[in-house]
């Protein structure tokens, strides 16, 4: 979603410019196609480039014109640099073009429901969810696959659905079924797999995380889900939190942060959600196709089925599988067997069908190798995967006397060298400085306790845990000992601010 400012404020930076019309121009989408060589022109999401000289561009809109682009191209037998979606019905192929091939010839292997538009003339852009570099095979117009010659193919009929016809319809009864000629459309609103945050979770994908208790499930995930909505990857307005596992208290905590965020949190017997409401809706969101950009976190899997029913595990699996395939994420959480196997390695709970239905399939494991003292670390130990998941290791403080909120803000992916890095940052810097450096953070606007670690942390070197504990230790109203205090807003929100003499 793009940002507006309104009243006048100034633009934070990264913002996109605004026209003078008051559209936002996507500038990273215009400064891309301007490095390939495309002259760029339009505003907010109508953004369209001229047809260079001996280039030439292939737009279809509609269902029968994709199959026929496609088609028409494939007898062409070249693939284009650039072949990307521009709307749920429109897809672009941007060829550099010989003086010896006309766009007549061109027209007439693409059919007449393909618009070929020539130099100088202008074509559509993808931009906003549309738009992805990797669609673009190439890095400057040189780089652009070349039509030289179609080898007569235009002088041959390209076979149409119409040459396989039959006399009349067969009527049976798969055929209301059949997905036959919606091809293009469900590839035209499908979702790659990108990560969430990392490269453990990735979004469009069904995954099930297993661990024994207190290893750290919940806390990782959700550290991954905050990171991915300050990064933008995820929506918080359409993810999901669903805390089954969990007593009063620790659905406040969690709460607390999520609700600064803007995640969702569900749980059974409050709003009246239950566990068998999760299965209705999930049918009802893949019948209804609203399924796009939506992110559930189920806490835990066997409060909503039952692991060790075949049927029902299977049955359930299917819901997901639906809900992933309209472009919903699902990101569940399960225990492990109490157990080890017989070489002494963890053993996922319950029967093999999410470990068989769901793209992605992980053990959370303990690894004690180089641990600093007081942190944990644990490693995503993938069984099965569709996509590029990495077996990711996150660390987290570990501590009997450290609030949830604590443990939450010191989770950190773990590098090879960065172990000793961090211990010579923590120990190299005194509680002035990063009290100091607190106070610059609430004096720029950074007021909020989440917000107000991270940039604490980022500006120091220091690492989450130790800026948490810092800003934990400095708040209060007495002036003598503190130097901060902070007031609740809407929602629970805690409002810092600096101390002063008088309170």
């Amino acid at each position: 979603m793009e940002n507006q400012n309104s009243g006048g404020a100034t633009a934070p930076s990264g913002s996109p410019k605004l026209s003078a019309k008051g559209l936002s121009v996507p500038s990273r989408e215009a400064a891309f196609y301007r490095s390939l060589g495309f002259n760029v022109t339009g505003v907010g999401k109508a953004l369209t480039a001229t047809v260079p000289e001996r280039f030439i561009v292939f737009v279809a809109e509609g269902a029968e014109a994709l199959a026929a682009q496609q088609k028409g191209l494939q007898a062409i037998g070249l693939p284009p640099s650039m072949w990307a979606a521009t709307s749920k019905n429109t897809k672009i192929a941007v060829f550099a073009l010989a003086p010896t091939v006309t766009p007549q010839q061109l027209q007439a292997q693409v059919g007449p429901k393909v618009q070929i538009v020539c130099a100088g003339g202008e074509f559509p852009l993808p931009t906003g969810d549309w738009f992805d570099p990797e669609d673009i095979d190439a890095t400057c117009l040189d780089d652009f696959a070349e039509i030289s010659s179609i080898d007569n193919l235009a002088e041959q009929p390209v076979p149409t659905s119409a040459d396989f016809r039959e006399s009349e319809p067969l009527k049976l009864p798969l055929s209301k079924y059949s997905l036959l000629g919606q091809g293009p459309e469900i590839e035209a609103r499908s979702r790659k797999s990108k990560p969430i945050s990392g490269k453990a979770l990735l979004l469009s994908q069904a995954s099930i995380v297993y661990g024994a208790p207190n290893t750290g499930k919940t806390i990782i995930v959700l550290y991954l889900v905050i990171e991915g909505v300050g990064l933008g990857t995820i929506n918080p307005a359409r993810t999901f939190y669903i805390n089954a596992d969990d007593n009063s208290q620790g659905i406040a905590e969690k709460l607390s942060f999520l609700d600064e965020i803007g995640v969702h949190t569900l749980v059974p017997g409050f709003g009246g959600f239950s566990p068998p409401k999760l299965a209705q809706d999930l049918a009802t969101m893949a019948a209804e196709d609203c399924c796009d950009g939506v992110v559930i976190i189920i806490d835990t899997l066997k409060k909503f089925v039952d692991l060790m029913d075949k049927r029902v595990s299977a049955d359930f699996g299917g819901l997901c599988r639906q809900f992933v395939m309209k472009g919903g994420t699902i990101i569940a959480l399960a225990h492990t067997r109490k157990n080890p196997s017989a070489s002494g390695k963890l053993v996922y709970g319950g029967t093999s069908d999410f470990m068989e239905d769901f793209d992605a399939a992980c053990l959370l494991v303990p690894v004690s190798e180089g641990a600093p003292k007081g942190e944990k670390f644990v490693q995503f130990q993938f069984q099965k995967r569709r996509g590029p998941n990495v077996d990711e290791v996150y660390a987290y403080a570990d501590g009997p006397d450290l609030s949830y909120f604590e443990r939450l803000s010191s989770v950190r992916l773990v590098h090879d060298d960065e172990f000793e890095q961090a211990v010579a940052a923590e120990q190299g810097l005194s509680d002035a400085d990063l009290i100091a450096t607190t106070l610059a953070c609430i004096d720029s606007g950074y007021v909020q306790k989440m917000a107000l670690v991270r940039e604490v942390s980022r500006r120091s070197g220091v690492s989450r845990r130790i800026a948490t504990q810092v800003v934990e230790r400095y708040t209060g109203d007495d002036p003598n000992v503190h130097r901060w205090t902070f007031v609740v807003r809407d929602r629970g929100a805690k409002v810092f601010r600096v101390l002063t003499s008088g309170g």
